[in-house]
């Protein structure tokens, strides 16, 4: 009988389990689950993605264009940086001052010159490079990546402003420029906007926007600024939103930009989640910057050394604005 239970303990196997009656048999699912549970676990990744990319901050480079014939190259009039943050819904706007002597990038020669030059000889040098050249330029001075840039032609101005019935704009003091040329004619004229509230049509907040005698640049920086968020206020409002497809037609020759359909979508997207709370801006302070003058005689502003990358982190939120204005709707007051 000990032979008879050593030999059985030997035959069995050492790796099998042992046997137990209780034991629950495995079941598998049906195949037709697995194979439906392959799209949904697809669909759901890419509705992840989709969130994760449309949550990450827009920031995009807005250039006023002072265009004077449609075949030529022209100069950035206006300046803007503007980066909207979904996860804290907020939109900031930093005004680089145009006559800044800085570095130009993306050119194939190397030169330094005036911020606002940096569309013009990106297409003097090679035809439709001007606004690679200006994205490449705004986002090395600052520090910081631009996604998309949108070059407005001021014609688009004046018919957007025209499409949303005016806007009104409040002077402390009157304010006149007696030789005043708004390039639209070539020949100049005496521009004035008396005290108080002033309705502005396309043509005269085209004017009011090149303004430029009665103080400095800085203040037609305000002024640009002002306007800006005047019209986003106003296009806030359901009224507005019937005459926006007039400017459909008009948008292929007074728009340029580097984005695609896609990038678009998400811009607009993302801008539009934060547009409630307006827009807190940024400027870089006059104070910060030298007056120069080149052996051409023109006048420039060297920027102190960091100012711009300073202002480039203000930008992002990794650090306090030093002058900001949160856009507040129409009735924000300028001081002329």
């Amino acid at each position: 009988m000990t032979s008879d239970i050593s030999i059985s303990a030997a035959g069995r196997s050492p790796s099998a389990p042992p046997s137990s009656g209780n034991a629950a048999p495995r079941v598998h699912p049906p195949y037709w689950i697995a194979v439906a549970l392959i799209p949904v676990l697809t669909i759901t990744l890419l509705l992840g993605m989709l969130f994760s990319y449309l949550s990450q901050p827009v920031t995009l480079l807005l250039l006023g264009s002072d265009r004077r014939s449609v075949e030529g190259p022209s100069r950035s009039d206006s300046i803007f940086v503007l980066r909207a943050d979904p996860r804290q819904g907020t939109i900031r706007g930093l005004c680089l001052p145009r006559d800044i002597y800085v570095p130009l990038q993306g050119l194939p020669v190397r030169r330094t010159a005036k911020l606002n030059a940096a569309l013009f000889y990106g297409d003097y040098y090679a035809d439709s490079q001007g606004i690679p050249a200006a994205r490449e330029t705004v986002s090395n001075l600052i520090d910081v990546p631009v996604n998309g840039t949108v070059v407005v032609h001021f014609g688009l101005l004046e018919k957007l402003v025209d499409s949303i019935g005016g806007v009104e704009i409040y002077f402390e003091d009157p304010v006149m420029d007696p030789q005043f040329n708004c390039m639209l004619g070539g020949r100049s004229y005496a521009l004035r906007f008396e005290a108080g509230w002033n309705y502005l049509n396309g043509r005269r907040a085209l004017e009011y926007v090149r303004l430029r005698k009665p103080d400095t640049d800085f203040g037609r920086m305000k002024r640009n600024r002002h306007l800006l968020n005047v019209i986003i206020a106003r296009l806030k409002t359901p009224s507005s939103w019937m005459t926006l497809p007039k400017l459909a037609p008009h948008l292929p020759a007074e728009i340029d930009t580097d984005m695609g359909l896609l990038a678009w979508l998400r811009t607009a997207w993302v801008f539009g989640r934060c547009a409630s709370n307006g827009i807190a801006w940024d400027s870089i302070d006059k104070n910060d910057l030298l007056p120069g003058k080149l052996a051409t005689g023109a006048q420039v502003l060297l920027p102190e050394p960091g100012v711009l990358k300073e202002a480039g982190r203000a930008l992002t939120g990794s650090q306090t604005m030093h002058l900001a204005e949160v856009g507040r709707g129409m009735r924000d007051t300028v001081s002329q």
